[in-house]
């Protein structure tokens, strides 16, 4: 084989070597992007009481839909509220104007 052609090869070779590495490290910051994200998720869970690492999947998924629930329930008295708060808005404006 020809000097020329070793060092072209060479040369292929370390650029697939540091695509290879930068694809190794967006890996690995992707991993401690998520790693930092479920530690967080953990955290915020403690805070109300739940200890996540002691239960199973199937509790996990029970609780958060629990918890969807009670969002939807909760967003829906405040959007009533709101409505109520709209109505008694457009009350006293049609009294201002009277």
């Amino acid at each position: 084989m020809e000097a020329k052609q070793i060092q072209e090869r060479l040369k292929e070779a370390t650029a697939r070597v540091k695509t290879l590495a930068n694809g190794r490290d967006q890996i690995i910051h992707d991993a401690g992007i998520e790693k930092q994200k479920l530690t967080q998720a953990y955290e915020n869970l403690h805070q109300y009481g739940i200890e996540a690492e002691t239960m199973t999947e199937a509790e996990l998924q029970k609780l958060a839909n629990e918890l969807q629930t009670q969002l939807a329930d909760w967003l829906q008295s405040i959007e009533e509220q709101l409505t109520k708060g709209d109505a008694l808005m457009r009350e006293y404006q049609q009294l201002q104007e009277n």
